[in-house]
């Protein structure tokens, strides 16, 4: 009979030592559960952070793009409004010295209509 009561205290101590053991792993488990989601929600917060920065430079560079090409139109307008006027400038004056010199009018008159012609297609491309 005092083997049995050893035997028993035997095992209670390896049952209070086997609770205790698991205790402690829990504890652990839950440890680390909580290590694992706080550097989870850091990456998180990173990666929602990096989005917004990739974001924002997508922005950015769109304005950019829409800035870039609204002042190509601009440019575009006065180089036409430029061309146009230059051919018709150069017409006039090639007009005004084929008044003044009417033996210069056959002569003249071909290359200017080329001339008129040519630079108003030009203009119209542009």
């Amino acid at each position: 009979m005092d083997e049995i009561k050893e035997e028993q205290k035997r095992l209670g101590k390896s049952m209070e030592e086997l609770a205790t053991c698991m205790q402690t792993g829990f504890e652990d488990i839950k440890k680390i559960l909580g290590a694992h989601t706080e550097r989870f929600g850091t990456l998180d917060k990173d990666v929602r952070q990096l989005k917004l920065q990739v974001n924002n430079s997508i922005h950015v560079a769109s304005n950019v793009i829409q800035d870039t090409v609204n002042e190509f139109k601009a440019t575009s307008a006065e180089l036409q409004t430029f061309v146009r006027k230059s051919a018709e400038d150069v017409v006039q004056a090639t007009e005004m010295q084929m008044d003044s010199d009417r033996n210069l009018h056959p002569h003249v008159l071909k290359w200017t209509y080329w001339f008129s012609t040519t630079w108003m297609e030009l203009a119209e491309e542009i």
